[in-house]
């Protein structure tokens, strides 16, 4: 204890040297207890998430997309995206489920997402029935989307 006594400025036969270690200043941590997390997602994904999230509607995420503002189209996505959270809450035992919920509809329909507006949508959708749903849902929808486009669980 000798060594640090020197170093705080007392002397080894100081008795009181031991208290300046109380003595001295503490200075706040930087430090928390809450854990940092890191959102390693692009800005783009991340505010795909937010926006579905948020609820907005389709044509206003993605105003660029020709599929997606069609009239008649537009309307028809939103219906599937209703049609896969139906698929993605069945909660029973059937061959070629992930827990519990049909594999087959909800990759066609992940397909079909893909194809009318690629990974984008697809992240949209994806977080929509997350924010439903919950995280069990869309984890179930994200294994069965596995290999479609650049989807991969």
């Amino acid at each position: 204890m000798g060594w640090l006594r020197r170093l705080l400025g007392g002397h080894a036969e100081d008795e009181n040297a031991g208290d300046a270690l109380a003595k001295m200043p503490v200075e706040q941590s930087a430090v928390t207890d809450a854990p940092v997390i890191i959102d390693s997602r692009s800005e783009e994904e991340q505010q795909l998430a937010k926006d579905a999230y948020e609820g907005k509607a389709l044509c206003d995420v993605f105003p660029n997309n020709t599929l997606i503002q069609d009239k008649f189209l537009g309307p028809s996505i939103e219906k599937r995206i209703g049609t896969l959270m139906h698929y993605c809450r069945i909660d029973g035992v059937c061959e070629g489920c992930w827990d519990g919920a049909p594999i087959r509809p909800i990759r066609e329909i992940g397909e079909q997402f893909h194809s009318d507006g690629g990974m984008a949508l697809m992240l949209f959708v994806y977080y929509r029935v997350e924010a439903s749903l919950g995280a069990v849902a869309s984890s179930t929808m994200s294994k069965s989307w596995d290999g479609v486009g650049e989807w991969s669980a």
